[in-house]
């Protein structure tokens, strides 16, 4: 789950080094941020849920870090996009 703001309305998880698979995007909101004399501040929020293939997991121990990048159609100036990365 990430959120998304400014003038982005939709988003998409991926995770690039990972073998599972998403689910499609849930986009929720408008959302208010507290400050409603400020629309600029309110947000979407992006759930996905990411099916696990067992080549995700690492072995002998089944212990790594995966990386999830959020990625919106929020402009970021020309013809850039908006990322939000996790681990």
């Amino acid at each position: 789950m990430g959120r998304i703001g400014g003038a982005g309305t939709t988003g998409v998880w991926t995770a690039p080094a990972l073998t599972g698979s998403f689910a499609a995007p849930v986009i929720t909101g408008k959302f208010d941020n507290g400050t409603p004399a400020d629309p600029k501040d309110d947000y979407w929020v992006v759930t996905q849920v990411y099916t696990i293939n067992a080549a995700d997991l690492a072995l002998p121990n089944n212990f790594t870090t995966w990386t999830f990048t959020l990625t919106s159609d929020d402009p970021d100036g020309a013809g850039r996009y908006c990322r939000h990365q996790t681990t």
